[in-house]
């Protein structure tokens, strides 16, 4: 449709290009952060395109808004994520919104709240002097705004602004979900990335506590969550095995090494674990 130029005369270009992602997000095309962060949640990204299209091009708004709706609803469904739990309770202490968040990343944390047996502390960090499109640059700087929990007796080295660099940087600059263990105390961290809309940014380090298992189910929901992760140790298990990827894979593999360890250790520990059943 757009390509074929039948909208030429339709559609303004930055009205078609907004309407091609909302229909490459819907076709599964493209991930869905990519919408949200210019929109509350993409739901309401893929709703806003859509009706923008359609009101330039004069169409029955009515009846087809109703049908947008109906699609993007049904979608949002399976992402929807539920904020309550023991991380959502910490992150709202920081009274931040949740809307700031990427999409996948709320989703991340609802899936992972199962898992969390405590949240024991918590940092909240600022980063300013990013650039326009919330890179980070060498002059962008992060400072401790507010800790709570055992992080209140731990003294970290951006109480004054610091250069934003190591870990922290990584976050920013993928704008991924880092889980993993401090290099200081071997502490179990999980650090989420929150963008303000302008230069700056929020970086989010909860001190965590998973159950050692838990239901089968909840496990391979917060792993495949955690989309990189997953996909790296997906593929250290099958390649060169004769394994079928499966949740079962995961019994009697601890949260611990699933989740903050490396996902080749995480593979190994799979791997040995089939070999002996």
């Amino acid at each position: 449709m757009l390509t074929s130029g039948d909208l030429d005369s339709g559609l303004d270009a930055g009205v078609a290009t907004r309407l091609g992602e909302a229909i490459g997000f819907l076709l599964g095309r493209i991930p869905v952060d990519s919408l949200s962060h210019t929109h509350a949640s993409f739901d309401v990204a893929v709703l806003s395109h859509l009706s923008e299209a359609i009101n330039q091009l004069a169409r029955p708004i009515d009846a087809i808004k109703h049908q947008a709706k109906t699609v993007t609803v049904g979608v949002s469904r399976a992402y929807e994520p539920a904020h309550e739990g023991l991380l959502w309770e910490t992150y709202h202490r920081l009274e931040l919104d949740p809307d700031a968040l990427a999409e996948s990343h709320r989703c991340l944390v609802s899936a992972f709240d199962p898992l969390v047996n405590s949240v024991d502390g918590v940092t909240l960090y600022r980063v300013s002097d990013l650039d326009p499109l919330g890179r980070p640059t060498e002059e962008s700087k992060i400072s401790v705004l507010r800790k709570l929990g055992c992080s209140a007796r731990l003294l970290s080295r951006c109480e004054e602004p610091q250069p934003l660099s190591g870990t922290k940087w990584g976050v920013i600059k993928r704008r991924e979900v880092f889980m993993g263990c401090g290099q200081n105390d071997a502490r179990r961290i999980l650090i989420l990335p929150v963008f303000a809309g302008d230069t700056g940014a929020y970086v989010v380090l909860f001190h965590v506590d998973l159950v050692r298992y838990g239901e089968l189910e909840d496990r391979m929901r917060a792993l495949e969550s955690y989309e990189r992760h997953h996909e790296r140790v997906r593929i250290a298990v099958t390649e060169g095995s004769n394994l079928r990827w499966e949740a079962g894979l995961l019994k009697g593999i601890d949260n611990d090494t699933l989740f903050f360890a490396g996902p080749e250790t995480v593979a190994e520990a799979i791997l040995e674990r089939a070999s002996v059943g």
